[in-house]
């Protein structure tokens, strides 16, 4: 996960291959590491890239945001994770209010706007 080589091959890689793929490639990515090390990798300056591609596309990204959602507050603080938090809002559908729901998981209520 933290090969500059390996994540630019892989983000390549992610480019060319059909949706099936890139849907197997992220559903063995989230079996074979753990949570742990999934925000690891959220949190590198170097495999954060590739999670950010993986977010371009739905077949990849509708695995990996589950996933992400429950630590999307923590990620927003870091300085690094902040860009995969910002790809979710900026390529997911719904992504900014996957964010909002971590952010605000109350609401906002009743608050008028002035």
């Amino acid at each position: 996960a933290r090969s500059k080589i390996g994540n630019t091959v892989l983000a390549t890689i992610l480019d060319l291959v059909p949706n099936t793929q890139r849907k197997e490639i992220a559903e063995s990515f989230t079996v074979n590491v753990s949570e742990d090390e999934l925000l690891d990798a959220c949190r590198n300056t170097v495999s954060h890239h590739t999670i950010q591609k993986m977010m371009e596309f739905p077949a990849s990204s509708d695995i990996l945001v589950p996933k992400l959602a429950p630590h999307l507050v923590s990620l927003v603080a870091h300085p690094t994770g902040q860009f995969v938090a910002s790809s979710i809002v900026d390529s997911v559908t719904d992504g900014a209010a996957v964010l909002s729901a971590a952010l605000f998981p109350g609401g906002f209520g009743d608050t008028e706007v002035l």
